[in-house]
């Protein structure tokens, strides 16, 4: 199978609002386009960090423990009929125990895939070098894999 078929369409598109829905202190709505998925990828997951402004200015995914002051992941899963998921992922959280949720001013959110299911599921990032080919966006295929801004307040 080569990289163009069967990958990954386009991802994360853009970042909702925040707010305080279900009383946790974040909310961050983020709509995401799935298409033309690996038959061997049954769903996602949306991870979103926030803090300081430093974990909006690193690129990488995984930013700095002492930067955190929250962290959260919502799951979603691929139809399989489709191979796609289309709608919008809503990560909820609290801020980490004595951290003062008011100090978090930015966040970073990221794309994750999971292949497999129970005890074998395994999840990873999507890039453009991986090995895995359920992994790999197709080459003419928009995807934003880390999206970082501000917080609404």
């Amino acid at each position: 199978m080569t990289a163009g078929r069967g990958a990954l369409g386009a991802l994360l598109l853009a970042l909702g609002a925040t707010g305080t829905a279900w009383a946790e202190d974040f909310t961050l709505t983020v709509p995401v386009r799935l298409t033309n998925l690996h038959p061997s990828v049954t769903g996602g997951v949306v991870a979103c960090v926030v803090g300081p402004e430093v974990v909006a200015t690193v690129t990488r995914p995984f930013p700095h423990p002492d930067d955190r002051i929250g962290f959260g992941a919502a799951r979603f899963a691929v139809d399989g009929a489709s191979r796609g998921f289309a709608g919008s992922v809503v990560v909820a959280f609290d801020a980490d125990p004595e951290r003062d949720p008011e100090a978090a001013t930015h966040y970073k959110c990221w794309l994750q895939l999971a292949r497999g299911a129970g005890d074998e599921e395994t999840t990873s990032v999507p890039r453009p070098e991986a090995s895995e080919p359920s992994l790999r966006p197709r080459p003419d295929a928009p995807a934003t894999l880390v999206i970082t801004g501000e917080l609404e307040r």
